[in-house]
């Protein structure tokens, strides 16, 4: 009997993470004690990237290299770290001084995916306000890893360290 119900079993679980939305958005938000000017180029410069960045941090043997102008649209970085780290690369798509920064993250490892990263600068009236986001779609793998972690958090976690980071350097 237990033949035959357990592989019913992972068969509808299997089932049931196949039905998860692809579409996910992640996004956080803080407010920093600093002007946009002074927060901006750290957000859309990889040379300063690496003093506040969760990841960077994780493997400061991390292989970077930057190709185009640091700082314009078509920049791009490519990583090769850890396991904690991954492999692949981030390029700017757009830029709107002192406001707005649009990346594109591909992963090679630990798993593909093409992601969508938002820095957005909002005055406020401690400071500004920092959202930043990730928009993208699941394989498979993904949806299967979101249904058994909770992937928001895990990155939440990580927006929150980056954010408390940039404050050590910009307030």
């Amino acid at each position: 009997m237990l033949k035959i119900i357990l592989p019913l079993l992972v068969l509808g679980f299997l089932g049931y993470v196949q039905t998860k939305p692809s579409d996910f958005y992640f996004e956080r938000s803080a407010v920093l004690k600093a002007a946009p000017e002074k927060i901006f180029p750290y957000l859309s410069t990889f040379a300063l990237s690496g003093q506040w960045s969760p990841y960077e941090r994780r493997d400061p043997a991390m292989k970077k290299t930057i190709s185009g102008t640091d700082g314009a649209p078509g920049a791009k970085m490519a990583f090769d770290g850890n396991d904690e780290v991954g492999a692949g690369s981030v390029e700017v798509t757009k830029l709107v001084p002192n406001s707005t920064v649009e990346l594109r993250l591909l992963m090679e490892r630990p798993m593909k995916v093409d992601n969508q990263i938002f820095y957005v600068l909002t005055p406020a009236p401690e400071g500004t306000r920092l959202s930043w986001a990730m928009r993208g779609r699941n394989s498979f793998m993904g949806k299967l890893l979101a249904t058994v972690i909770s992937v928001e958090d895990m990155l939440g976690k990580d927006k929150e360290q980056g954010f408390a980071n940039l404050r050590k350097l910009v307030e």
